[in-house]
């Protein structure tokens, strides 16, 4: 029999070393898996490419301005400038008598011509205050309209001076004289112009500044020498508290006992007071119901009033009138422009209107140009017959008012 021949191994399961490798399985983790997520990783770093480059480029983007306040600031006195334009184009003002200062961007506007009415003051307001942000207008305060924003800064302001003279016009001496009263308001702050008041030998009557160191002094010293004494009383103006009148001022939300008490507080300050007239007080003088508690006092105490009219909605004198109070309105401010000449023309403007209409007050103050052109032209005008009295002397004429 022959011998068994050995049976030949399996191929599959020779070793690597010995023979051909054996075959694998394609499974769920073999190569076709590898290619997914090398496409997937390559997507990935191609993103991750991309947000990188955007942010880079975001960062090299100029950066987006801020309006600044002085910015906003410059805006909203382009927007008054062009709203007092307007205002003026349409009253109709000269050219010639606007002055702009400074010349490019006026801050200040002086304007030698006629002030404008209510009517037109009240249709700049409210333009005023649709520009956005708003602007506000406040009540003309001797003569100044002041243009400020939300917050009470002023933006510009705009000053009414008197119309020049024509060239080598002279306001000629009053066919008949009348009497006249000029009160110099702001003493008390100190006796060097009040001396020199005293100087001019024609009556004048001193409005004596009630919260001043040198008041009473000055007082009694005005007295002494024959002039009529007043006390100058602070009160609120339409600009307030941006537009300060000083310490222990009369303001319109005091309760009545409060304003009563300070204006006897006031007036007890100051010596031999025969009556009162306003300081600044545009918004003050309006309000009936304050008015009337001035009035209870000067009536308390017999003396009188006179409007320095501040405002031209003043109800002083009507409460002056319902209470049983003499009063009076001023007639001229003398020193709105502080110059010799242009006082020197106002001063005889005031007595051509006394002659016209038998008495008229003036209002100045202690300024070096007043005081010149009151040494000036008094002299003047009392040798041509021009009476120049007290305040109490006109009421006494006028009957207690006018």
């Amino acid at each position: 029999m022959p011998p068994k021949r050995p049976r030949p191994k399996n191929p599959a399961k020779k070793s690597a070393a010995g023979g051909s490798r054996p075959q694998q399985k394609r499974g769920k983790g073999g190569p076709r898996s590898d290619w997914r997520l090398h496409l997937l990783l390559l997507a990935s770093a191609l993103v991750i490419i991309a947000l990188v480059w955007l942010a880079r480029r975001e960062e090299r983007l100029p950066p987006q301005p801020v309006p600044s306040p002085a910015v906003s600031r410059v805006d909203q006195a382009a927007a008054a400038r062009e709203q007092i334009e307007a205002f003026l184009a349409a009253a109709a003002v000269p050219a010639g008598a606007i002055t702009r200062e400074p010349a490019d961007l006026p801050r200040h506007y002086q304007v030698r011509h006629r002030s404008p009415s209510a009517a037109a003051v009240e249709q700049l307001r409210q333009r005023l205050r649709q520009q956005k942000p708003p602007l506000v207008l406040l009540t003309p305060e001797d003569g100044v309209l002041t243009v400020g924003d939300a917050k009470g800064t002023t933006v510009l302001t705009i000053q009414y001076l008197p119309a020049p003279a024509p060239p080598k016009a002279e306001v000629p001496p009053p066919a008949r004289v009348g009497t006249v009263a000029i009160i110099v308001d702001d003493l008390g702050r100190g006796t060097r112009s009040a001396r020199q008041l005293l100087t001019i030998k024609q009556s004048l009557t001193f409005a004596i500044l009630p919260i001043e160191a040198q008041a009473a002094e000055v007082a009694r010293m005005a007295h002494a020498a024959g002039h009529e004494v007043m006390l100058h009383v602070p009160m609120e103006p339409q600009g307030f508290p941006v537009v300060d009148p000083g310490d222990d001022a009369l303001l319109v939300n005091l309760p009545p006992a409060e304003l009563h008490a300070r204006l006897h507080a006031l007036l007890s300050g100051v010596p031999h007071v025969a009556g009162i007239n306003n300081h600044m007080g545009s918004r003050f003088t309006e309000d009936e119901r304050s008015m009337a508690v001035v009035m209870a006092v000067l009536r308390e105490r017999g003396l009188y009033f006179v409007d320095s009219l501040t405002s031209g909605h003043s109800v002083g004198t009507a409460a002056a009138r319902q209470a049983g109070v003499p009063s009076l309105r001023r007639d001229v401010f003398l020193d709105n422009v502080a110059e010799v000449a242009a006082i020197a023309r106002e001063i005889r403007r005031l007595a051509a209107k006394a002659a016209r209409n038998g008495s008229a007050v003036g209002i100045c103050h202690p300024y070096p140009e007043t005081i010149a052109a009151l040494r000036q032209e008094l002299p003047v005008l009392a040798r041509q017959g021009v009476k120049f009295v007290p305040v109490s002397a006109v009421l006494k004429a006028s009957g207690g008012g006018r």
